[in-house]
């Protein structure tokens, strides 16, 4: 049969009237989704402002490199990433399908068409579609199957809700009930092009075998026709209510993600402190929107918490328990008697096992910063002075001596005895300074190291120097504890030296 023929009727056997009845339910079916959805969105519209906006070309660019492509699930879990990957790409194919489809209906309806004389879904054109949606709904049973099995198994690491078990059914039955109304209506319709939508053909081929009579697939495809509708329509309607809204939250939070080395922290200056008041997080009002964003683009996959050292180690944090945590407070932004962040909805012994390192951010294929969440926090405790213990003797010795033990600047030069070790003052014609660091030049066991660095420099001729006693912390330590100011100050310093 040429390609030049192929066509189907849009809507085989289903009247005008359900016709009608279907293209209301479907604007209703809109109408709530947006009502469920508009509260999400005016609460990350109630965010303070971040970084500088993305440019179209930026955003475009970025949807096509993260969002579509489902690059940034690459870096762990590899099958759950391919089933992701199927069940994303197979669920986007199939609804672009279903929007093509309407277009080609109202566009006929426009033209005066006959139901059998599409205005474009025909020919070659329906030659690729059919089997593309195929494709596309074997691709979303493989996920879902996947994702269904794996949840049974009940990973620890993995959030689980009721609702979860109904997104999956429900997308297991509409990729298998798809395949059913496919067969049923190629029997009904009896077409002549059936092998183009070989799943469907092959439905359509057991039926038959099973003593299905075409008058029989008339009334079965109606009902399952339905039935598929009703359920589609359902789950539209529950998107902001499900895990499925991560889809949404997800793609506009990669879309907008930050171009910015891995670890690098937002500053904080004493002038934004002084006009705003606010130094760190402490309510969900001083989240940022890209922040209020990422809590409900989090779908709980448990990846940051299977990569945490600190988890790892028996410490009382995980990095999705905290974004978890937070997303739960997400209504009550705006209204009295909230919870405090720091040391109310998270503990501060939580806060304080954080080692900083990053995992949980390069893991994430969201882009969830749960790292800028507690280091927000942690300034809080410390402009609120909740800080004790080791942290707060650190920070005082940082601040009082510009080192994490509190030695004095005068042993900064200790590790160099017995080698000569020219200073900036000694030799200020020197191609290489060397930057020794607080472990090296305080730290007993670290000395090694410098002391071999120094060994190699005059070996290999290199003309170098230090700061010697000039030398202060680089602050690091200081800012990843919250402390931007000591963390400010420290870095002058440094800065006013190396100038």
């Amino acid at each position: 049969m040429p390609t030049e023929t192929l066509t189907r009727e849009i809507f085989g056997n289903i009247g005008t009237v359900p016709k009608t009845i279907f293209y209301a339910l479907a604007i209703i079916t809109g109408l709530i989704a947006i009502k469920t959805a508009w509260p999400r969105i005016r609460r990350w519209r109630s965010g303070q402002a971040g970084e500088s906006r993305h440019s179209a070309g930026q955003t475009v660019r970025a949807i096509l490199a993260r969002v579509l492509s489902q690059s940034t699930l690459d870096k762990t879990r590899p099958a759950a990433s391919r089933a992701h990957r199927c069940l994303f790409g197979g669920f986007a194919v199939l609804t672009l399908g279903t929007v093509l489809i309407a277009v080609e209906h109202v566009a006929a309806l426009l033209a005066g068409r006959e139901a059998d004389q599409p205005v474009f879904h025909k020919g070659l054109y329906y030659a690729i579609y059919e089997p593309v949606m195929d494709l596309a709904g074997l691709a979303v049973l493989f996920g879902a199957g996947w994702f269904l099995v794996r949840r049974r198994r009940g990973d620890a690491s993995i959030g689980h809700r009721n609702s979860d078990w109904m997104v999956l059914f429900a997308l297991l039955f509409l990729g298998g009930s798809g395949f059913l109304v496919e067969g049923l209506r190629i029997i009904e319709a009896d077409s002549p092009g059936r092998w183009v939508s070989f799943v469907g053909a092959a439905v359509a081929g057991a039926l038959e075998s099973a003593g299905v009579t075409r008058e029989a697939a008339v009334i079965v495809h109606q009902l399952t026709w339905w039935l598929h509708a009703v359920v589609a329509l359902g789950l539209l309607a529950a998107v902001p209510s499900t895990r499925l809204w991560h889809a949404i939250a997800g793609g506009v939070l990669l879309s907008r993600h930050p171009e910015r080395p891995l670890g690098t922290m937002t500053a904080v200056t004493i002038e934004d402190v002084e006009a705003t008041g606010v130094f760190g997080i402490s309510q969900m009002e001083h989240l940022a929107v890209r922040q209020l964003v990422s809590l409900d683009a989090c779908v709980s996959c448990g990846r940051c918490q299977d990569e945490c050292p600190a988890h790892a180690a028996g410490k009382p944090l995980s990095p999705r328990q905290i974004v978890q945590d937070l997303a739960g407070q997400l209504r009550g932004i705006g209204s009295d008697g909230t919870l405090a962040l720091a040391g109310g909805v998270v503990s501060e012994d939580t806060l304080w096992s954080c080692t900083t390192c990053s995992a949980c951010v390069e893991v994430c294929p969201l882009g969830v910063d749960p790292l800028e969440l507690i280091t927000g926090m942690r300034r809080h405790l410390i402009g609120a002075g909740a800080v004790r213990g080791p942290a707060a003797a650190a920070l005082q010795k940082l601040g009082r001596s510009g080192n994490p033990w509190g030695l004095p600047p005068e042993q900064r030069m200790d590790w160099t005895e017995g080698l000569e070790v020219p200073t900036v003052d000694d030799q200020p014609d020197f191609e290489v300074l060397y930057w020794v660091g607080c472990a090296a030049a305080y730290d007993r066991q670290s000395r090694r190291t410098a002391r071999a660095m120094v060994r190699l420099l005059q070996v290999a001729g290199v003309r170098f120097a230090i700061l010697g006693e000039r030398e202060r912390c680089t602050g690091e330590s200081a800012r990843r504890m919250g402390e931007e100011f000591v963390f400010a100050e420290l870095a002058a310093h440094n800065v006013k030296e190396l100038g």
